[in-house]
C-alpha cells in the first residue's frame, strides 16, 4: 500500500542503514577480496562485519509539520538526515520525498583553504543553490555574517570559530526551501547574532512546508517542534508528541 500522497511531505518504511564495524580491516587487500569475490562469507559474517546504526525506521511527516529528532550522541541522528538528503545511501527500506530537501549543517561543504567569498560560492553549490543566485546574494550573505571586505578576502582557516559559524549559517539560511533539514545549526556566533539568527530562522522555517531538525536542546525543541522522534539502541522508540518524547528522551539521558 502507497502511504504517500499531497499531504504527506516524507514517508519513510522500514529504512535500515549499516556501517562497518572495523572500516581500516574492511580496506586491506583480504578485506576488499571478500568484497568483491566472497559473497558468502559475508552473508554468514554479516554480524561481525557490519553493525546497524538503525533499522525497520518507519514514519510519516505530513506538510506543516516541524519535527525533532533527540536521541543521545551516536544513535544516527544527523545520518539518518543525510540519508534522507541522499548523501548516504540506505541498506534497506525506502524513503519517498514530496520536494527535494535541503540539508542545513555546520560547515557542509566549506573548505578552510578558500576565502570568504569562494566558500559563499562553494558551499551554497553543495546546498544546491544556482550560481546566478549565490552571485546576487553575495553582498548579502557577508553583511548578514557580519564580515568585512577584509575579513571575505581571507582564507577560512584564519577565521574564528564565531566567524565560521556565522558565514556559514548566513550561507544555509540564504534562501527559502520547502523541506528543510537542520542539524544543529542555531549554534552560531554570540548571544547578539544568535538573536538575529533566530529571526532569520523563523522566517525560514514560516516558508518550508516541512523541517526535520536535530538538537539536544530541550527548550529549542519544546518551543519549534510540533512533533519529535526518539532514536535509541538502533530503533525508533517513541514518534509522536513533542512533550512526550522529550520526557522519554530526558529519561533514557539520566539511565545512560
Amino acid at each position: 500500500m502507497n502511504k504517500f500522497n499531497n499531504k504527506t511531505s516524507i514517508s519513510v518504511e522500514n529504512l535500515g542503514l549499516r556501517f562497518y564495524r572495523n572500516p581500516n580491516k574492511a580496506f586491506t587487500f583480504q578485506g576488499m577480496y571478500r568484497n568483491i569475490f566472497e559473497k558468502k562469507y559475508h552473508e554468514k559474517n554479516s554480524d561481525e562485519i557490519y553493525k546497524w546504526v538503525w533499522r525497520n525506521l518507519s514514519f510519516n511527516i505530513q506538510n506543516g509539520d516541524i519535527v525533532a529528532i533527540m536521541g543521545p550522541n551516536g544513535e544516527g541522528k544527523t545520518t539518518l538526515l543525510r540519508v534522507l538528503a541522499g548523501l548516504l545511501s540506505a541498506d534497506e527500506g525506502c524513503s519517498t520525498l514530496q520536494h527535494r530537501p535541503f540539508l542545513l549543517s555546520a560547515g557542509l561543504g566549506f573548505r578552510d583553504e578558500l576565502n570568504g567569498y569562494e566558500n559563499i560560492r562553494l558551499g551554497g553549490l553543495f546546498l544546491g543553490l544556482p550560481l546566478q543566485e549565490l552571485k546576487s546574494k553575495t553582498e548579502e550573505i557577508a553583511a548578514f555574517a557580519e564580515l568585512s571586505e577584509e575579513d571575505m578576502q581571507k582564507p577560512m582557516k584564519y577565521y574564528s570559530d564565531g566567524m565560521r559559524a556565522r558565514l556559514v549559517f548566513s550561507v544555509a539560511t540564504c534562501s527559502d526551501q520547502k523541506i528543510l533539514f537542520l542539524d544543529e545549526i542555531l549554534g552560531a556566533g554570540d548571544a547578539g547574532f544568535q538573536r538575529k539568527a533566530r529571526d532569520r530562522m523563523n522566517q525560514v522555517m514560516n516558508k518550508a512546508s516541512s523541517i526535520m531538525l536535530v538538537s539536544h536542546s530541550t527548550q529549542f525543541v519544546r518551543e519549534t517542534a510540533t512533533k519529535a522522534m526518539l532514536l535509541h539502541n538502533g530503533q525508533l522508540t517513541a514518534f509522536g508528541d513533542t512533550e512526550e518524547v522529550v520526557r522519554e528522551y530526558e529519561n533514557v539521558c539520566r539511565k545512560s
